[in-house]
C-alpha cells in the first residue's frame, strides 16, 4: 500500500507560535507556508483549469445506500492538487467543520477507494458528492504532522453554485431511505490545459545519437482561427486551418491504419450519418453508414481514353467532355461493352466485338431499336410506338404503332419456353387476376386461399392453408341415414373406381352413439354403412389415391436427395437462418461480379 501524503506541521496551534524545539527552523516555515505552496498552487491556477484530473471514479450499486469513490487526483480553482491514494487518509464526516484541521475523524482509503454514505440528510433528494482540499492534524513517530485528507461529502444540488473550490465527482439521486435511484456525472468537469500553442514533437537519432524533434505545432492565431502547422523546413507549412467561423480548410492530411480517413457532417441537413473518405483494399471510399462511393487506385490501361467524369447527387450523372459519347465502358480483358449516349439523342448497349448498338433508344422520338441499330430495317425487333399486351376474356390482343414481325398467339399475352419457362423472384413474385391454368406438376413451398372475409369483407381477408398428402390423394365426404335394417348405401362418382385405388373410409356419427361400420366396401362406385342401432345419422369420408395414367407417370416423390447442384444450398435459406446466396435459385459464384471486378 503507498505512503500517506505529509508535511512537517511547523505551527504550534496552542501558542500560535512557530513550534520550539527540533522542528524550530522560522526559516523552513517561511519558505514553505509563504513561498514554496503559494508559488505551486499559483502555478497550478495559471497553467491548468481546475477539475479532475485522473481516476476518482464514482460507483454504485442501485437500490443500496452509499457510494464509492476511486483513487485519484483533481484540481481546486485555487491550483491546489488533491490527491485521494491507496493508503492515505479522508475525511467522510459530513457535519465536521470546515476549517478546523484538529480532533478531525478520518478514513484510511483502500485499494479501491473509499465509500461515502448517503445517510438520511439527502434521503429523498438529488444531491452532488463533491471533492474538498483538507489537511488534518496527526501525530507521526511523536511528531505532528499534517496529513494530506480529502473531504468527500454530499451537498444539495439546489442552490449549489459550481465555483472550483469544491469538485464535483457526481450527482446522486437517493429515495426517502438514502438507497441510491440514479448516478450520473452531473457538473463533473475534467482538468484542463490552457495554451497558446502547443508543440508535438519525436523521438529522431541516428545509430549513436538519441534525440526529439519538433514536428508539428497546433497554435491559436489572434484572429481566432486554429491552425495545425508542419514543421521542419525552413518554415511552417499550414496543413489544416478551422477558422472562427467553424469552417475547415485542409491543404493536406495523411491518415493510415484500419481506420484511416476523413470524416464530415452535413450541417444543413440534421439527423443524417456522417460521410466518411477513407481507404481500404485498394479503393477510395466514401460511406454514410454504408459504402455509396468506390473508386479504384488509377491504372493505366492501353486504348480507354482518359478525361472521364461522374457527378453524384442522388442519381448519377455521366457527362461528355472532349469526346463525343458519355457512358460507362465494361472491361474485362479489354473494353468490352459500353452504356451510354452515342450520339446527343441515342442511349443504349454497344457491343465493341463487333455487334454494335443492340438495344438503342431515340431520346426524342422514344423509338426503340434492337440489332443492327435504330431504325434499321433489318433489326430484329423494331417498335415505333409502344407494345400492349390486354386479355379480354379468352382473347388476348396486341396493338402496337409500328412493325412486331413475331408470330401472333392469339389468347396468349406472354408465352415462353425452355427448361425453365418463366421465372421472377421478389417479396411477391408474381400476381394473377383470373384463373390460372398448370397442366404439369405444381411445386410450393405452401399455399391457401385468401379471400374477402364472410363477416367483415371490406375490412379483413380470410385464409386457409392448402391439407397436403405424400400420396396424390382424393377426397369425398356426405351424410346419410341408415334404414330400418341399419343399412345405407353411398352412390359415389361412375368415375370412382376408375380414377382411385387404395380407399379408405372414416365415419362419425351424428347425434348420439352408435356402433357403425362398413358392411360392403366400394363395388361398382358405392358401398354400403351398417349401424345399431338402426336409423343413425353418419358422416362419411372416402379418400383414394389417383391411379390415373398421369398420376402413374408422374408420381411424386416424397423424399429425394437434392441433386449435385444443389447440394448444401436450400429452397428457403432464411427459413434456416442462412444467407440469400446460400439458396438453390441465387446466382452460382462465377455468375456473381467479384471486388475486382466492380
Amino acid at each position: 500500500m503507498a505512503e500517506p501524503i505529509i508535511r512537517t506541521q511547523y505551527w504550534n496551534l496552542a501558542t500560535d507560535t512557530v513550534r520550539t524545539g527540533a522542528t524550530n527552523h522560522v526559516e523552513s516555515h517561511v519558505d514553505m507556508e509563504s513561498h514554496l505552496l503559494p508559488l505551486d498552487r499559483a502555478r497550478g491556477a495559471a497553467l491548468h483549469h481546475w477539475g479532475v484530473a485522473r481516476g476518482l471514479e464514482v460507483t454504485a450499486v442501485a437500490g443500496a445506500p452509499g457510494v464509492t469513490v476511486a483513487p485519484g487526483t483533481a484540481l481546486d480553482t485555487a491550483g491546489r492538487t488533491i490527491v485521494l491514494a491507496a493508503g492515505s487518509a479522508a475525511v467522510t464526516d459530513p457535519e465536521v467543520a470546515p476549517d478546523t484541521v484538529q480532533d478531525v475523524p478520518t478514513v484510511v482509503v483502500g485499494e479501491t477507494g473509499v465509500t461515502v454514505g448517503t445517510g438520511p440528510a439527502g434521503a429523498g433528494r438529488t444531491v452532488l458528492l463533491t471533492l474538498v482540499f483538507r489537511e488534518v492534524e496527526a501525530a507521526t513517530g511523536g511528531v505532528l504532522v499534517l496529513r494530506h485528507a480529502p473531504w468527500l461529502r454530499l451537498l444539495l444540488a439546489a442552490g449549489f453554485t459550481d465555483r472550483g473550490d469544491q469538485v464535483v465527482l457526481a450527482e446522486v439521486t437517493l429515495d426517502a431511505a438514502g438507497a441510491v435511484l440514479d448516478l450520473k456525472p452531473g457538473l463533473r468537469r475534467l482538468a484542463g490545459l490552457p495554451a497558446g500553442r502547443l508543440e508535438l514533437r519525436a523521438p529522431t537519432g541516428a545509430p549513436s545519437s538519441a534525440s526529439q524533434t519538433a514536428v508539428a505545432a497546433l497554435a491559436a492565431e489572434p484572429a481566432g482561427d486554429v491552425v495545425l502547422s508542419m514543421l521542419g523546413g525552413a518554415a511552417p507549412v499550414p496543413a489544416l486551418r478551422v477558422t472562427a467561423g467553424g469552417d475547415t480548410q485542409v491543404r493536406h492530411l495523411h491518415t493510415t491504419g484500419p481506420a484511416g480517413g476523413l470524416s464530415f457532417d452535413d450541417q444543413s441537413v440534421a439527423d443524417l450519418p456522417r460521410w466518411e473518405w477513407y481507404s481500404a483494399d485498394g479503393f477510395a471510399r466514401l460511406r454514410a453508414g454504408d459504402d455509396v462511393l468506390r473508386v479504384r487506385m488509377p491504372q493505366t490501361i492501353p486504348g480507354s481514353p482518359d478525361g472521364a467524369g461522374f457527378d453524384v447527387l442522388r442519381r448519377m450523372r455521366v457527362r461528355s467532355h472532349d469526346v463525343f459519347s458519355a457512358g460507362i465502358w465494361f472491361h474485362q480483358d479489354r473494353d468490352r461493352a459500353f452504356v451510354g449516349m452515342g450520339i446527343d439523342n441515342k442511349v443504349g448497349f454497344f457491343g465493341a466485338d463487333g455487334s454494335g448498338w443492340g438495344l438503342a433508344m431515340d431520346t426524342e422520338s422514344g423509338n426503340v431499336g434492337m440489332g443492327l441499330g435504330l431504325g434499321d430495317p433489318e433489326a430484329r425487333l423494331h417498335v415505333d410506338g409502344f407494345v400492349a399486351v390486354r386479355a379480354a376474356g379468352r382473347t388476348g390482343r396486341l396493338t402496337s404503332g409500328g412493325s412486331f414481325p413475331f408470330p401472333f398467339l392469339r389468347g396468349i399475352g406472354v408465352d415462353a419456353s425452355g427448361d425453365i419457362g418463366i421465372r421472377a423472384t421478389g417479396r411477391l413474385a408474381g400476381q394473377f387476376v383470373g384463373n390460372v391454368q398448370v397442366t404439369g406438376t405444381l411445386s410450393k413451398g405452401g399455399g391457401g386461399f385468401t379471400i374477402d372475409h364472410p363477416l367483415d369483407p371490406e375490412h379483413k381477408v380470410l385464409s386457409h392453408s392448402f391439407v397436403e398428402s405424400p400420396e396424390m390423394t382424393n377426397l369425398y365426404t356426405g351424410r346419410v341415414t341408415t334404414g330400418a335394417d341399419g343399412l345405407a348405401h353411398v352412390e359415389l362418382p361412375d368415375y370412382f373406381e376408375a380414377l382411385n385405388r387404395d380407399v379408405t373410409y372414416q365415419l362419425t356419427t351424428v347425434g348420439g352413439t352408435a356402433s357403425v361400420s362398413i358392411a360392403e366396401e366400394v363395388s361398382g362406385n358405392r358401398f354400403a354403412i351398417r349401424s345399431d342401432p338402426p336409423g343413425v345419422t353418419v358422416c362419411w369420408l372416402v379418400t383414394g389415391v389417383r391411379q390415373d395414367p398421369w398420376a402413374d407417370a408422374n408420381r411424386i416423390v416424397a423424399e429425394a436427395d437434392k441433386p449435385e447442384h444443389a447440394t448444401e444450398r436450400y429452397l428457403h435459406p432464411q427459413a434456416y437462418g442462412v444467407t440469400e446466396d446460400r439458396g438453390i435459385y441465387a446466382a452460382t459464384p462465377d455468375q456473381q461480379p467479384t471486388e475486382d471486378s466492380r
